[in-house]
């Protein structure tokens, strides 16, 4: 745990909610079977973020 927060405590927290977000609206379109091809733009836009 005390590395983890090492590593996000330079983030801005909304970054970190936006990713969050990101990711979880992924899961769900996964599960409810929509394309694999979300993917890589979703990860992209993660990225961005930071």
């Amino acid at each position: 745990m005390y590395f983890l927060r090492q590593e996000v405590k330079s983030l801005d927290v909304r970054s970190l909610f936006s990713a969050l977000e990101n990711l979880i609206s992924l899961e769900v379109a996964l599960k409810k079977g929509h394309s694999t091809k979300l993917i890589l733009p979703t990860l992209l836009k993660i990225i961005q973020t930071f």
